[in-house]
């Protein structure tokens, strides 16, 4: 994604850009290494206590259902998989970096977690759905669904002027449905945009970043080798909107003809999504409410 000049002066003016942590610049790296072992790993993650402590608790948890205690960061690595070790890590680290409370009232903590929690199990019950296609692994629709809104997160941080007005843009204007498009209009560059050029610069995989850059125009990215997940993120970002509004306006309304739409072209089924849906209605709350836990944004 190319970034609009509009963003790339605002960058310029910004002194303290948040930097990856050492841990996870190494581990992406050695996840890189087609030689990458557990040991390796293990003993890379070793060296941060913190995140060591929250792979554990998180291994260990509902979420996961492995049948045993993970008492050690190298049976985690074993049992989870190199790959979800490191979406894991990437997850924790980025969370960890943003304040729980945010500057403006308009931009509201908890229903912000909560859809960005929900984009996840969404996402990750979608792959979950499709595991006999290739490419789809659930664990990076997981991350990439609580991940999408990210750049959202470093405006309210980095750009708060900008982040206001594009929510004044929406909340007064009754042709635009979306923050997204608020943005374009009154900033000429977006959320996406930011995480962009965030993630990129932190080296996040492709497999990562594609579905949280283009989960607001997923047509956009038809020379991805990703473009399944890319779908499925921008589908479990709209059905979301059934169950948790991320901002505190009743303003935003889920779109069924993008549902149908992203649906057909992931190759998932209206019976499908049926399911989904009602199994959603039962289990989703209670889901959010527990990741938010995990995550200690409760």
């Amino acid at each position: 994604m190319t970034l609009p000049e509009q963003l790339k002066d605002k960058i310029r003016t910004i002194s303290n850009l948040p930097t990856l942590p050492q841990v996870a610049t190494s581990i992406l790296k050695e996840i890189s290494n087609t030689e990458n072992s557990v040991e390796k790993l293990a003993d890379l993650l070793r060296k941060d206590l913190a995140i060591t402590a929250k792979i554990l608790k998180l291994a260990n948890s509902a979420y996961y259902g492995v049948p045993r205690k993970i008492s050690n960061i190298q049976e985690a690595v074993v049992l989870l998989g190199t790959e979800t070790i490191a979406t894991l890590v990437l997850t924790i680290t980025v969370f960890d970096f943003f304040p729980d409370e945010f500057s403006d009232p308009g931009f509201n903590k908890e229903t912000f977690w909560k859809h960005s929690i929900a984009t996840a199990v969404i996402a990750q019950s979608i792959g979950n759905l499709m595991k006999a296609k290739a490419g789809v692994n659930s664990d990076d629709l997981f991350a990439a669904g609580l991940l999408h809104d990210i750049g959202k997160i470093v405006m309210e941080q980095y750009l708060h002027q900008d982040m206001l007005k594009s929510i004044m843009m929406f909340k007064s204007s009754p042709d635009i449905t979306t923050i997204f498009g608020a943005e374009e209009q009154v900033l000429g560059y977006t959320h996406c945009d930011v995480a962009s050029w965030l993630l990129s610069k932190w080296n996040f995989p492709d497999r990562l970043l594609d579905p949280i850059i283009h989960h607001h125009k997923p047509y956009k990215s038809e020379h991805s080798g990703n473009r399944i997940q890319i779908l499925i993120v921008a589908l479990a970002n709209e059905l979301s909107h059934n169950y948790f509004i991320p901002y505190t306006t009743d303003k935003i309304a889920v779109d069924e003809y993008l549902i149908d739409k992203f649906s057909k072209d992931a190759g998932i089924t209206p019976r499908t999504i049926d399911k989904l849906r009602r199994d959603l209605q039962e289990t989703l709350a209670d889901s959010v409410d527990n990741i938010m836990a995990l995550f200690n944004k409760k």
